[in-house]
């Protein structure tokens, strides 16, 4: 049996049909809000999981510093040059936004609205460690300049500031015109062998590693452009 491959990006997450702007810019909620309350929390649950992207940045203003002091302790020192805390929260309100703004909340209490929280931003910190990790390790001869040359546009966009670098697979993935190119570069990004691949495409392994060369020259004029 082929285990299933894991993608870059939630298969919750819909990207369908909406610009780049719409997709990472989350409502702005007043600044210094005040901790909440169980009643708050039952308020904004409602409101959340009838679509109110406002309920769901009030609750990240509010709830954030909470998020952003748990995961400090799980990042280690090596991760924290990766990933740190601030970026870290920027991730999971981008896409507890998405949640919301689709209505795919499903939480029924304040308690596993709070798990979702924590959940999206544990799958963020797994992602982004398993991408690093995977360019990191790649050898072949083939694939070895893509790695190196994605690596290091993504470093450079972690200097530029918070979930930067996500932004930039983002931004790859939506300048693939196909589907299946982009469903290609997430499960190789993620790790996927190109067997793995293959079975996933419901192709055979010959055609994936064509399909695979002519993706990498791609992806290689891609990157080589200045970034926006």
């Amino acid at each position: 049996m082929i285990a299933t491959p894991r993608l870059i990006f939630d298969e919750d997450d819909d990207r369908s049909g909406e610009s780049a702007e719409d997709a990472v810019q989350p409502p702005t909620a007043v600044a210094h809000a005040s901790p909440m309350t169980p009643k708050d929390l039952e308020t904004v649950l409602t409101r959340v999981r009838a679509g109110d992207r406002e309920a769901a940045a009030d609750l990240m203003q509010r709830y954030g510093p909470i998020l952003r002091r748990r995961f400090r302790h799980k990042l280690g020192r090596s991760l924290r040059r990766l990933f740190d805390s601030q970026e870290l929260s920027s991730t999971v309100a981008r896409r507890f936004d998405q949640f919301v703004r689709s209505g795919k909340v499903r939480a029924e209490t304040p308690g596993q609205l709070v798990a979702l929280l924590e959940q999206i931003a544990n799958n963020a910190l797994a992602r982004k460690i398993r991408v690093m990790d995977h360019l990191q390790r790649i050898e072949s001869a083939e694939d070895s300049p893509l790695a190196s040359a994605l690596l290091e546009r993504l470093r450079t966009a972690d200097q530029q500031g918070p979930e930067e670098a996500e932004l930039e697979i983002d931004r790859l993935l939506r300048s693939l015109e196909s589907p299946e190119d982009r469903e290609m570069l997430s499960l190789w990004l993620g790790g996927a062998s190109h067997g793995v691949i293959a079975a996933h495409l419901d192709i055979s392994p010959a055609a994936a590693r064509k399909r695979w060369e002519r993706l990498r020259q791609r992806l290689r004029e891609l990157i080589e452009e200045p970034a926006s």
